[in-house]
This record gives structure tokens, C-alpha cells and sequence, in this order.
């Protein structure tokens, strides 16, 4: 909220203010003016005898008692109104209008400052819980090797493949030899609060692919129900003007495809058979200039069938943060699922006799004609499928203990 031009109160400056007219207002603000109109002579009577003033003019005589009220202290702005009412109902009404305004926004933002206050101390609650965890498995740890006598000294490194300080207990006798590695524990503090600000972004991703796809699905259906199908050919924006959509709606649809078809949700697509034909459509980019009306409409199935992918895609990297609490192992766990989702279309005997053919042959003399015949009928690698798929699982598994 702007804040209240006390000056322009008193001498008639700051913003001009468009009051109502007597004549021009409706009823309602008539009997509000003639209100205001009796309060002021009734005002006028008491402050006349109040000073024993009543041959000075009172409009004088209130602007004598304002100025020496100050209007931004609330025990002030009654009185001040009061007054202020005398000498320009208009003003009052609105200094009166600014001050309940002003008494909704500082409530506002108290409330904002209170969620604020109630985030901060859940999240330092959570830090000082996972310090609190580092150090205890340290001192657990210097326990442990004191009770097996094993004389060692601690030293703190910054270790590259985990890419973050560590501590370690090598031998006294062989420095070169660790004994045993932790994190350590402000580093503990730091990831935590990395892993939070990415499983904030990755909501707020989700939701705004959401947002994509039902905004795509609505140019989808304009384009399916509202787009002469016969004789029409054209670019997306043309077609969505022709079935009654705006400028902005084309603007829209054209930057949707463009963010939708780079995002790194893509990557966790399946191959093959299993690969939606709308998406392929939308995946090779803008559609040509003389497209018909069904390739437009596909078209715009595949960007609301990406943005629901993007949008999973993000509610699967938000849980995988929240509930192991790394970046490690996400990755991996697509891949698993995008292998999965590949292998389910093979659907037919024919495919599935094919693929055990190809498996059967790994290490064989006709292995590599077997891959090259699979990959041209079915689109991708089934050899690299399944060792990525392997690798992956090992991985996952490594972060999650098998669970």
C-alpha cells in the first residue's frame, strides 16, 4: 500500500482525489454526504462551546485543534478525523478509507512474518537435527576404535568424488591407511539445506508443468472441436486463431513447446515402441507451415502429454530428495523407469521372442547382426538397455540399502 500523504491533508496537495457530488451521486452516497453534513454542525456546536470560540468561524477553529494532533498516532486519529471532517470530508473519508487499508496490509504482513518466523525454526530445528546426527556418528566412531585400541588421528579433507569436506581416522603407525570416513558435520548442515531449496524448486517445477499441460489441453480440444477439419492447412498460430483463439493463446502454445521439448524431463522418456506418437510429433519442433488441421491437433495432444511428463518428473525428483535426502541415485532410478516403461511395449510374442533372441546371443558370434536387425524394427539398443538398466539398479540400490 502507498503510504498516507499526510501533508496533502493539511494544505491540499498530493493526489487529486475525485470525491462524489450531491448531485451526480447515488442515493446511498447522498445520505452518507448528508450524514456527514449533520455531524459536522453537531461537531461545530460542541467545539464552539467546548472553547467558548463560537463567533470564530469553525472550519478556522478545527484546523486551529489540528494542528496540533498528529495523525500518525493512533490515540491521535480519531479526533483527527473528526476534525479533518470539518475542514474537508473528502479527505476524511478518504485519510480514514487509507488508514483501514493500511490496518489490513500490516496484518497481512505480520502473518507473513509469523509463517516466515514458523519456516525458519522448523528448518533450523531440522539442521540441528542432522548436525546433531553427524556429530554423534564421529564420537561413535572414536568410541569404536578407542574400544578396539586402535590408535588412529582424525584429519579433516575435502574429499573430490563426494565433493565436500569428510573426516577421516588413519593410522598413527601408517597415515596412508584410513580407517574410517564421515561427513563431516557442518557439510551435513549444508547438504541438508541444498537438498530442501532443490525439493522446493522441484514442487514449484511440478506445479508449473501442470499448469502447461491444462493450458495445452485446452488448445488441443479448440483445435479438435472448433478447427474446420476439411481444406485447412496452416502454422499453429493461424489454426488457433482460426478456431476463435487469441494472439497471446498462440504466443502461449509456441513458447510452451519450445521450454516443454528442452526440459530435462526428456531424457527419462521411453524409447521404442512404448513412445507416445503425439510426443514424437512434438518433439521434432514447430509444426510445418501447411500443416492440416489433425497434424495440429496431435501436435497440441504431445505438449500436454509432455508437460504431464515434466510434471511427474519433478514430483519423482521432490520425493527421491525428500525421502533420501541426496541427489544420488535420482538419475539412476529414472533410468530404471524409463527402461521399464521401454520394455512394457514390447507387447506382441513376435517382440518378446525377438528380445529373448537377442539376449541369447550376448557373447555369440551373430550378437552384433542380432542387436542391429532388434534396434531396426523395435527403434533402440537392447544390449545397452540392459546394461544401463543393471548399472542403474546397482546404484539405486546402493543408496537405499536394498530397500
Amino acid at each position: 500500500m502507498a503510504n498516507i500523504d499526510y501533508a496533502g491533508l493539511f494544505t491540499g496537495g498530493g493526489e487529486k482525489v475525485n470525491q462524489p457530488s450531491p448531485f451526480t451521486s447515488s442515493s446511498r452516497e447522498q445520505q452518507l454526504l448528508g450524514f456527514a453534513a449533520k455531524q459536522n454542525e453537531a461537531l461545530t456546536g460542541r467545539l464552539g462551546g467546548m472553547f467558548g470560540l463560537q463567533q470564530q468561524d469553525p472550519v478556522e477553529l478545527a484546523k486551529t485543534k489540528l494542528v496540533g494532533l498528529d495523525p500518525t498516532n493512533p490515540a491521535d486519529q480519531p479526533q483527527f478525523i473528526q476534525l479533518l471532517n470539518i475542514v474537508d470530508p473528502g479527505k476524511a473519508a478518504q485519510f480514514k478509507q487509507q488508514l483501514e487499508a493500511k490496518k489490513v496490509t500490516d496484518a497481512e504482513k505480520a502473518a507473513s512474518k509469523k509463517l516466515e518466523q514458523e519456516r525458519f525454526d522448523i528448518t533450523r530445528s531440522d539442521k540441528t537435527r542432522e548436525q546433531e546426527l553427524a556429530e554423534r556418528k564421529v564420537a561413535a566412531t572414536e568410541a569404536d576404535l578407542k574400544a578396539r585400541n586402535i590408535e588412529t588421528t582424525k584429519v579433516e579433507i575435502y574429499d573430490q568424488d563426494l565433493k565436500q569436506n569428510v573426516t577421516q581416522w588413519v593410522l598413527k603407525s601408517d597415515p596412508n591407511v584410513v580407517v574410517r570416513t564421515e561427513k563431516s558435520p557442518v557439510d551435513a548442515v549444508k547438504e541438508y539445506a541444498s537438498i530442501q531449496k532443490i525439493v522446493d524448486q522441484s514442487s514449484n517445477l511440478s506445479i508449473a508443468a501442470s499448469n502447461k499441460e491444462r493450458s495445452a489441453i485446452q488448445t488441443a480440444t479448440l483445435l479438435e472441436t472448433k478447427l474446420p477439419t476439411a481444406g485447412f492447412v496452416g502454422t499453429l498460430e493461424e489454426a488457433i486463431k482460426a478456431a476463435g483463439g487469441t494472439q497471446d493463446d498462440a504466443s502461449m502454445a509456441r513458447t510452451r513447446a519450445e521450454e516443454l521439448v528442452q526440459s530435462e524431463a526428456i531424457a527419462s522418456l521411453p524409447q521404442g515402441p512404448a513412445t507416445d506418437k503425439d510426443i514424437e510429433l512434438a518433439r521434432r519442433g514447430q509444426p510445418p507451415a501447411n500443416a492440416d488441421a489433425k497434424y495440429l491437433a496431435s501436435y497440441a495432444r504431445g505438449i500436454a502429454k509432455l508437460a504431464r511428463k515434466e510434471a511427474q518428473y519433478y514430483r519423482d525428483k521432490s520425493a527421491w530428495y525428500s525421502l533420501h535426502n541426496t541427489p544420488k541415485g535420482f538419475l539412476a532410478s529414472q533410468t530404471i523407469k524409463r527402461s521399464e516403461e521401454t520394455l512394457e511395449g514390447l507387447t506382441t510374442p513376435t517382440a518378446r521372442e525377438m528380445m529373448q533372441k537377442v539376449r541369447d546371443s550376448y557373447g555369440q558370434p551373430n550378437e552384433q547382426d542380432n542387436r542391429i536387425v532388434f534396434e531396426e524394427l523395435f527403434g533402440f539398443d537392447l544390449k545397452n538397455l540392459d546394461q544401463d538398466y543393471a548399472l542403474a539398479k546397482q546404484v539405486v540400490e546402493k543408496v537405499t540399502g536394498g530397500n
